[in-house]
Parts: structure tokens; sequence; C-alpha cells
């Protein structure tokens, strides 16, 4: 039986011979020329030279990425082909690439060395500035790596090669909080972030507020969302930790000693319980 696993392996087979046939060239024309028999009973045994042009940068699936999961997939000007981005948003937002197709799988990041020729859709094509290559089935973006971002190859086989670039913000929102105490309210406030960015209480899709803290009136759980002001919508979102804001009360117990005999002294203890941070003076 012919099997859609097997119908797609041919597929990605078939666009990574083309493509990597026609890589790195604007349009290509191909002149065929072909005899064809005319079989038809009303017809003679007369051959017919016949030119057919194929223009083989008009499909567009000749050109798709085989990469799975981008934030993002752009379309390179100069011959077609499709370059995969990915945002890694924070130094938690690690990521594993994985592609379509099967076969042997190569992956290869561009050296530091290599200076960058390509621009915001085109990827660096030039073969001699890609580091050596990798064999694995999926490929680890970590985004705690300060060197993670760059630019990629990956291909099947002998097949394309097939571009992506990643994008690193190494920003590490975190929390201070402050419990809902004898009814006054809680607070959480985000911290370890620089001017510029905005944010939202529970929600990554706003509002967002200027402010980094929130005033708490509710016991339960909360996240806050950092974003850049006045980005695209592209653009990182940051999610914080998630945090636990209780309601306590203020238990005071107090305990005396008596006077006895004449000089002596008394004493009297102020014990407080249920919330942090305070201290009897008497």
């Amino acid at each position: 039986m012919f099997s859609a696993t097997k119908a797609n392996s041919i597929v990605y087979g078939l666009i990574a011979d083309v493509s990597s046939a026609v890589e790195n060239i604007n349009s290509t024309r191909i002149a065929v020329e072909h005899s064809l028999e005319n079989s038809s009973l009303e017809s003679s045994n007369t051959n017919t030279n016949e030119e057919v042009q194929i223009d083989v940068t008009s499909s567009p699936m000749m050109f798709a990425t085989i990469i799975n999961g981008a934030n993002e997939e752009v379309t390179c000007t100069n011959d077609g082909s499709t370059l995969a981005k990915f945002f890694l948003c924070g130094t938690g937002d690690d990521r594993t690439i994985s592609v379509s197709g099967s076969g042997t799988i190569t992956w290869q990041k561009l050296s530091s060395s290599c200076v960058f020729v390509g621009t915001d859709t085109c990827p660096v094509k030039d073969n001699s500035c890609y580091g050596p290559a990798v064999t694995s089935p999926t490929y680890f973006l970590d985004a705690s790596d300060p060197s993670v971002a760059g630019e990629y190859r990956v291909r099947v086989g002998s097949g394309a090669f097939y571009y992506f670039r990643v994008s690193s913000n190494p920003l590490n929102p975190q929390l201070s909080t402050q419990n809902i105490i004898c009814g006054n309210p809680g607070r959480v406030e985000v911290t370890n972030v620089p001017a510029g960015y905005e944010y939202s209480l529970n929600s990554a899709a706003g509002p967002y507020q200027d402010n980094p803290y929130f005033d708490i009136f509710t016991p339960g759980n909360y996240q806050v969302y950092t974003r850049l002001k006045n980005a695209s919508p592209s653009a990182c979102v940051f999610p914080s930790q998630t945090v636990t804001i209780s309601e306590v009360d203020m238990t005071v117990a107090v305990s005396k000693v008596d006077i006895i005999c004449s000089g002596d002294k008394g004493s009297i203890s102020i014990n407080i319980s249920g919330v942090p941070d305070f201290i009897a003076i008497g």
C-alpha cells in the first residue's frame, strides 16, 4: 500500500532535489525539446518537435521550508526561498527544532568569523561560512547560551539546505511579593528589567501598564508578562515565574511576670505571629 508517510517522503525528496539545483539562481528557464508521437487513429505517423519552457521558480512549493515551529517565515526577495525565524524570549525559552522529512539530518551554524552578508529576509548561503555539520534528528537551542543567536541551516540527506535565523533576548524578569496582611493589599512587583518595558498581570494580551508593580486584593496565583514598549506584534513577551499571594492575619500573644518581692522586677512579653517582619517594642 502506498502510505501517506511514503508519499510525504518522496515529495520532500523531490523538493530538496529541485531546490538544490536552483539555489542561488534568481530565475532559470529550461528549454526541452522532445518528440511527441501522435497515436490518434486519425493522425499519421508524424513526429512533432515541441519546445516546452519551465519556470523553475514559479512554484512556491519548491521553496517552502521543511523547518517546523518557527515564530515567523519570510520570503527571500533574491530567489523566493523561505527563511524561518525563531525568537527566544528570555533565558528559559529553550527550543527543540525539528524538520519534516526522513533521512540523515545535518545541522550547521554560521561561523562567527564570517562577515554577515544576508538581509532581513535572505540568509547567508556561502558554504565556506558554515561550521562543522552535526547529525541529529533535532537541534536544541539553549536560550541561556549567550552565543545561541545566529544563522543556521539544515538539510535531509544530500538535498537542499534550508535556512533559519535565531534571535535571543536574555531578559530575565523576577518578581518580589508581599502578602495581603490584616486587610491591607498585597503587591507583586517586577524587578531586574531596564527602562522601556511595560507590564500586564496574568495576561500576555494585556492590558499593559508602565508601572512594574500591581496591588493585589484577592489571594491566588499571579504571573506578570513583560514586553518592550511600542514593539511589533512578533516581538518577545516575557512571562515571569508564577507566585502565590496569601491573605494572613496577625496574632498577638501577651504574657507577664508579676512582681513578687520588694525590689524585684516584673516583665511583659509580646509574641507576634502570622506575619513576617513585625517586632514588638516595649
